[in-house]
């Protein structure tokens, strides 16, 4: 799958592509197992947010009338701002089905989904945060993981007119992350704001 857009400001657009891959095989009689995994990608490169309208900010200065009760040119926020998005995310999960008998079976699945997101904003002298400080670069990154395993038996008897059914399992599921952010200040030269500041962020925490 994959899908690219054009925001309705200039210079705005996304593009998401994903993989998904399902498998299911018997083994014997007794075992089968499955195993179903989407990986997806989705980067951005809009103002403010990653609305494909933009952020609020830009929607409200573009829509201003007259520009000078902005305090600053709202076209500066198209031209003088970057805020590039990337992620990956990778959701697999996989299962055995036992059946012993007729009456006893028995499942074990575990899945996770794990995400890696980073983010990489700019603001020009023409902007009034950027121009404080001689434009400003900036760089986040988190990663996240949960988890989850579960299983469980299942006994389904009849006798005569009446069945009886017991199921018992159990679970264990958790999570973990990071996040890191940095920026620096003093990078005005416009090539920053594609390619440079990465190494602007690792110049603030070195």
């Amino acid at each position: 799958m994959a899908n690219q857009k054009t925001g309705l400001v200039s210079g705005t657009n996304s593009l998401d592509l994903g993989l998904r891959v399902n498998l299911n095989q018997v083994i014997s009689p007794m075992v089968s197992m499955g195993i179903r995994t989407l990986v997806a990608r989705n980067q951005t490169n809009m103002t403010q947010s990653t609305s494909l309208l933009g952020g609020s900010s830009l929607i409200t200065a573009l829509s201003a009338i007259p520009f000078e009760n902005m305090g600053e040119n709202p076209y500066s926020w198209r031209d003088d701002y970057n805020d590039d998005s990337y992620t990956w995310r990778v959701i697999p999960q996989g299962y055995f089905d036992f059946n012993f008998t007729p009456w006893l079976k028995a499942n074990v699945t575990a899945g996770m989904d794990y995400v890696n997101k980073e983010r990489y904003r700019w603001m020009g002298k023409n902007i009034e945060k950027g121009a404080l400080e001689n434009a400003r670069a900036g760089h986040s990154w988190m990663q996240t993981m949960m988890y989850n395993v579960s299983a469980d038996v299942t006994f389904t008897k009849q006798f005569g007119t009446h069945w009886l059914q017991v199921i018992a399992g159990g679970e264990l599921f958790g999570d973990d992350g990071i996040k890191l952010s940095n920026y620096a200040s003093g990078f005005a030269i416009q090539t920053l704001k594609a390619k440079a500041i990465n190494f602007a962020s690792r110049a603030a925490n070195p």
